[in-house]
C-alpha cells in the first residue's frame, strides 16, 4: 500500500512540473520594427530585459530573439533616433511568440522669432535646417516653430528673397525646446557670374545670387530685349532663353531685381548666330520659324530626325547631323547614332558636323566630339580653348578663337587644316571642300586652302562682307548693301539667277556640292544648279525657315 502512494504522488508531481515549466524549457520571440508611417526600421536593437538576449533588425526591420526561458519577459526596442518602445511578452516552451514595434522619432523642438532689419513685416519668413524637410514659416509677428527636429547639431537657416540670409547654430536635445532669434537685413546688388557665349534664340545661364526664389517682377535683358522665357529661376541660378530677334556679337546683359533697393546689374555676352541651314548635296536640314526641324534629299545623316521642337541650330555631316535646342541641349540623329553614346549637355551654343564626327561649342568656350572610334583625326586637340565659333567641312573642323585667331583640325588634303601663319583678327570662318573662307572683322574676306577653281582667289576689291560660304570648288559672299560676290566654280555654281541677287540674308556653304543657295530674308531658300551637278535635290516648295539676324 505504501509503495503504491509514493507511485501516485510521483505522477501528480511529475504533471504538475509539466504544467508550470521548468528551468531548462526554452521559446523565442520574432517580430518586426517599423516607423510612424510604416516603413520597416533597420539596426535597431531589441532586448529582453534583465537578460542577455539582443538580437538586431535587418533591413526589413525583422528582427529574433532565441532561447529564452519560458515564461513572462519585457522586450525593450532601442534605436539612437527613436524614443524606446516596450512590450510584455509570454513565452511558451518551444514556441514562437510574435511582437512588432512602432517606434516614434525622439526628437527636440526649436522655436524662435524672426525680425527685419528694416521694420517691414516679418511675416512669410522661411526657416528650415538645411539637408531636411524641416521648415516653417513666420506668422505676422515673426513667430515660427518647428516642430520635430533630430537631436544633435544643427543649423537652422532663416531665409526671405531679396534679404541676407541669417543662420544659427545649435545643438538639439530630445525632449527639450530651443529658441533662436534671427535679424534679417536688406540684401545689395546680387553676384552674377556672366557665361562667354549665348546664341540667338539659346540659352543663357547666369550663376551667383542671390536672385530670389521666386521671380516676381524680377527680369533679365539681353541687348535690350527682355527676356520672355525663363527655363528656370532660383536663388543661385537663372536659365533664360535670349531671343531670336538679338543681333550676333557682344551683347550688354542687364539683371533687375523685384526689390527696389537691389542694384541693378550689367555684364555682356557674346551672342553666336543661329545656324538655321545646312546642306550637304544630296540631303538638307532645317529649322523653321517654330523651331521645328524640315529635312529633304536623301543620306543617313538624315535618317530618322528627331521630333522635337526648340530648334535652334542645324548640322549635317557624313552619317551623323546635330540639332542645337533652345536649353542647350543636343540631339544626335542619323545613321546608327546612337552608338555614339552622347553624354549629357545642357549649355551648347553652336553645333558642326564633319565626316563621321559632330561637334558642340559649349557656353564657356570648350568644344566636345561624338565620333566613331575609325575618325580620331578629328579628335578636338588640347590647345583649342577659348572657342567662340565652329564650322565642319568635309573632312576638316576649323574654329574661330575669341581672340580673333582661328585653330583647324582634321584632314589636311590640300593644306585643308593648315593655318596661314598670322591669320588674325577672323570674325567667321566657312568650311567647304578642301578649302575655309575667312570672314576678318574689318569686313574683307580671305582663305587658305584648295584653289583648282579659284575658289581660294578672292576678289581683291571685296569689303564690307557680313556673311561667306562656299562649296566644293566654289566660294561666295554677301556685302552689307545685300549683293552676294562669287568666285571659282566652273560648272555654273557662280551664275547667279535673278531671285538670288536682292534680299538675301545668308549665303549657304554645300561643303560637299558643285552648286549655290542663298537664304533670303523672307525665309525662302533659292538654289541654282551647276552643270553637270549630279545629286543635288532641292527644297520642299513652300518650305520657310528662321532667319536669324546678323
Amino acid at each position: 500500500m505504501m509503495m503504491m502512494r509514493r507511485a501516485v504522488l510521483c505522477a501528480l508531481l511529475v504533471a504538475v512540473l509539466s504544467a508550470c515549466g521548468t528551468d531548462d524549457e526554452m521559446g523565442e520571440v520574432r517580430g518586426h520594427v517599423t516607423t510612424e508611417s510604416g516603413d520597416a526600421l533597420a539596426g535597431v536593437q531589441v532586448r529582453a530585459d534583465g537578460t542577455d538576449t539582443v538580437a538586431t533588425s535587418d533591413a526589413q526591420g525583422a528582427f529574433t530573439l532565441s532561447n529564452l526561458k519560458a515564461g513572462g519577459h519585457t522586450l525593450v526596442a532601442s534605436h539612437a533616433d527613436y524614443a524606446d518602445s516596450s512590450k510584455p511578452v509570454v513565452i511558451k516552451a518551444e514556441a514562437t511568440a510574435e511582437v512588432s514595434f512602432t517606434l516614434m522619432l525622439a526628437v527636440g523642438h526649436v522655436t524662435g522669432t524672426v525680425r527685419m532689419e528694416d521694420k517691414s513685416s516679418p511675416a512669410g519668413v522661411r526657416v528650415s535646417i538645411p539637408g531636411t524637410e524641416i521648415s516653417a514659416v513666420t506668422d505676422a509677428q515673426g513667430a515660427f516653430t518647428l516642430p520635430a527636429v533630430l537631436p544633435g547639431s544643427r543649423t537652422v537657416v532663416a531665409h526671405l528673397d531679396h534679404y541676407t540670409q541669417d543662420s544659427k547654430d545649435l545643438v538639439v536635445v530630445r525632449d527639450e525646446t530651443h529658441s533662436v532669434d534671427f535679424v534679417l537685413a536688406r540684401a545689395g546688388a546680387p553676384a552674377v557670374t556672366f557665361p562667354m557665349l549665348s546664341v540667338q534664340g539659346g540659352v543663357l545661364t547666369l550663376t551667383g545670387g542671390s536672385f530670389g526664389m521666386v521671380r516676381g517682377e524680377s527680369s533679365v535683358t539681353v541687348g535690350g530685349v527682355p527676356v520672355a522665357e525663363y527655363f528656370s529661376w532660383t536663388d543661385g541660378k537663372i536659365a533664360a532663353r535670349v531671343a531670336a530677334s538679338v543681333a550676333s556679337g557682344d551683347q550688354p546683359v542687364v539683371v533687375t531685381m523685384e526689390a527696389s533697393w537691389r542694384p541693378a546689374v550689367t555684364g555682356s555676352v557674346r551672342v553666336l548666330r543661329a545656324r538655321t541651314v545646312s546642306v550637304q548635296n544630296s540631303m538638307g536640314a532645317g529649322i523653321r520659324p517654330d523651331g521645328t526641324l524640315v529635312t529633304w534629299g536623301q543620306g543617313p545623316a538624315i535618317e530618322n530626325p528627331p521630333q522635337v521642337g526648340g530648334g535652334v541650330s542645324v548640322a549635317l555631316g557624313t552619317y551623323h547631323s546635330a540639332l542645337l535646342k533652345a536649353d542647350g541641349s543636343v540631339k544626335l540623329w542619323g545613321n546608327e547614332a546612337g552608338v555614339l553614346n552622347p553624354p549629357p549637355v545642357g549649355d551648347g551654343v553652336a553645333v558642326a558636323c564633319a565626316r563621321y564626327a559632330c561637334f558642340v561649342l559649349r557656353a564657356n568656350g570648350t568644344v566636345l566630339r561624338w565620333s566613331l572610334p575609325a575618325n580620331s583625326e578629328l579628335e578636338v586637340p588640347q590647345r583649342v580653348k577659348d572657342v567662340v565659333g565652329i564650322e565642319g567641312g568635309q573632312t576638316h573642323v576649323v574654329v574661330v578663337r575669341k581672340d580673333g585667331f582661328v585653330d583647324a583640325w582634321g584632314g589636311n588634303e590640300q593644306d585643308a587644316a593648315t593655318v596661314p601663319v598670322g591669320l588674325s583678327g577672323v570674325a567667321e570662318v566657312a568650311a567647304a571642300g578642301n578649302h575655309t573662307v575667312v570672314l576678318k572683322r574689318d569686313g574683307t574676306v580671305t582663305g587658305w586652302g584648295s584653289n583648282f577653281h579659284g575658289e581660294g582667289s578672292v576678289p581683291t576689291d571685296l569689303s564690307k562682307v557680313v556673311s561667306v560660304g562656299g562649296g566644293m570648288v566654289h566660294s561666295y559672299a554677301l556685302t552689307k548693301s545685300g549683293q552676294v560676290h562669287c568666285w571659282g566654280g566652273g560648272y555654273g555654281e557662280c551664275d547667279l539667277p535673278t531671285e538670288a541677287l536682292s534680299q538675301v540674308a545668308q549665303v549657304v556653304t554645300i561643303k560637299d556640292g558643285v552648286w549655290g543657295m542663298v537664304l533670303k530674308q523672307d525665309g525662302t531658300l533659292v538654289s541654282w544648279r551647276g552643270e553637270n551637278a549630279q545629286g543635288r535635290v532641292l527644297p520642299p516648295q513652300g518650305l520657310v525657315l528662321a532667319v536669324p539676324p546678323l
